[in-house]
């Protein structure tokens, strides 16, 4: 059976419903674009100095230091921080050719990262927490509302971070900024901890592992399969994994050409990057023939006129990808889509289906206890702050941005890394 009307839907259908938002906004293939970017940035040793590095070797070119200058000059403006060109210069010694950047002590402390990314998005982490600590207010913080601020904005690989950023530096930029009394701007800063503006929309960090060993076998001809919402023949695969899983694949054998929907190859590569322990928990993937029947209700429901479904997760770890028809998302979206659903089935198979129960209790507490959420979609409901923290959890996994949420939401990163294993 399915996880529950609430669950399943909201969960997942839900969570398309703001990707799409955020694509026709032009903000979803952006920010994936530059998070794969910055999942994987060079790690090497802090130097004695703290200087870092835009570019080695080939690519440090005079042309590149004015473009380095350049962006830099328009980034210390945005967050109101000097910046003089002379810190940029050309270094050629034992450590090699490269575009070198002198840490302005103005800028608060040097980044962890040493080779910085092309969105620069590290150099504005510690400007942003250079600019928190600057204002009026932050002294009447409490001590652990500045820790929770200091490590939101200056985490400079995730998404959440760079959202809480950008929300500050529209803050800082606004006229009425200089003008707020202490008291109005510690609220300021404390609001970011929970604000809508400050969150991403969506959990969308880019799955960072790399697919498992697997042999598709099929197709088999099953005639007349009750699909969701239809009745036609199917084509029936197996996806077999070294370790024994064999997922079974179902998609229409004469699918509609007016609809756009995702192929059995693009379903093998999502499942084959799930990791294991997520894997563990499907089933069957459905590549459903038809939109989901049930998206007038739930438009209804949830008052999204043209509300519609993406995926659904049933709590027996049967998933079913619904096509569109107007576009689909991504292969990234949707690798993450399913990791997203799998927490839910790992949730109701472990914890139970009754919120108020078993594991939610703690999970409830871990909720309150960081204060941070993980994007927008998490704070629809419980259900959707575990599935949401488990795509991050499980997606960053081996990367630099899971030591960040650790220090986002210390509580729920405990939970999953006992449990999830």
């Amino acid at each position: 059976m399915d996880a529950g009307p609430r669950q399943d839907r909201q969960g997942t259908l839900g969570n398309q419903e703001v990707v799409e938002r955020m694509r026709l906004a032009g903000l979803a293939s952006d920010e994936s674009a530059e998070s794969e970017r910055e999942q994987a940035p060079t790690s090497r040793d802090r130097p004695t100095v703290a200087d870092v590095v835009f570019a080695r070797g080939n690519d440090a070119t005079p042309d590149k230091m004015g473009e380095v200058r350049a962006r830099l000059r328009v980034i210390a403006s945005n967050w109101g921080l000097p910046f003089a060109d002379d810190q940029v210069r050309l270094a050629n010694d034992v450590a090699g050719r490269r575009i070198q950047l002198t840490w302005p002590s103005a800028w608060g402390g040097a980044p962890q990262i040493v080779d910085i990314p092309s969105s620069f998005q590290a150099i504005e982490a510690r400007m942003a927490v250079a600019v928190a600590r600057a204002a009026s207010g932050w002294a009447l913080l409490a001590a652990d509302t500045q820790g929770r601020l200091e490590a939101l904005l200056g985490g400079e690989v995730n998404l959440l971070s760079r959202a809480c950023r950008y929300e500050l530096r529209s803050l800082r930029g606004a006229p009425s900024w200089g003008t707020m009394s202490a008291a109005d701007q510690a609220k300021a800063l404390e609001g970011l901890l929970t604000d809508r503006r400050a969150r991403p929309g969506i959990a969308s960090e880019p799955v960072s592992a790399t697919a498992a060993e697997h042999v598709l076998s099929g197709p088999i001809l099953a005639p007349s399969h009750a699909f969701r919402g239809s009745t036609a023949d199917a084509d029936r695969y197996a996806l077999t994994f070294t370790d024994g899983q064999v997922v079974t694949i179902l998609a229409p054998h004469a699918p509609d050409p007016t609809l756009h929907a995702h192929t059995v190859a693009q379903v093998v590569v999502a499942v084959a990057k799930l990791p294991v322990a997520s894997r563990s928990r499907v089933k069957t993937v459905t590549l459903n023939p038809v939109t989901n029947p049930e998206d007038a209700f739930w438009a209804a429901q949830y008052d999204q006129a043209g509300f519609h479904s993406y995926m659904t997760a049933g709590v027996g770890g049967d998933v079913t990808i619904y096509p569109d028809k107007t576009s689909i998302p991504s292969q990234g979206v949707m690798n993450q889509s399913l990791i997203h659903e799998t927490g839910h089935t790992w949730s109701y198979q472990v914890w139970g289906q009754d919120t108020t129960k078993g594991g939610w209790v703690a999970w409830r507490a871990a909720m309150a206890s960081d204060v941070v959420a993980v994007s927008n979609y998490a704070v629809n409901d419980i259900a959707e702050d575990v599935a949401e923290t488990v795509q991050i959890y499980r997606s960053t996994l081996g990367g630099p941005a899971h030591a960040e949420y650790a220090a986002l939401v210390p509580a729920r990163w405990s939970i999953l890394t006992e449990q999830l294993k």
